[in-house]
């Protein structure tokens, strides 16, 4: 989800990465560390990546784009999204209503 010269513009994931390891999660203020230890955890995150298997969500939108006109319409539909089962995280969701700026 982002604003373009479109509007807001959502993508919807088609797939999802699956693996039997737990992703290697970085630490807190990871941009704030040395470009070393920055490095060490995008290299061990791709290689969980590397290993992951994509499978289909298997939801109705999935791999499909929308554009809207306001933030409040994207609101909405990621509302929509959410209640249909795709992971949306709500801070998108404030952010867009104006609860977060």
């Amino acid at each position: 989800m982002y604003e373009s010269d479109f509007g807001f513009e959502v993508h919807v994931a088609k797939s999802r990465h699956v693996s039997e390891e737990d992703f290697p999660f970085p630490p807190e203020n990871l941009w704030d560390r040395p470009v070393e230890e920055i490095m060490f955890w995008l290299h061990k995150e791709q290689v969980w990546l590397n290993g992951c298997t994509l499978v289909p969500i298997g939801l109705s939108r999935d791999g499909e784009d929308f554009d809207f006109a306001t933030p409040q319409e994207a609101a909405d539909f990621l509302k929509d999204l959410q209640n249909e089962g795709y992971l949306v995280p709500d801070t998108v969701i404030d952010v867009l209503e104006g609860d977060l700026c």
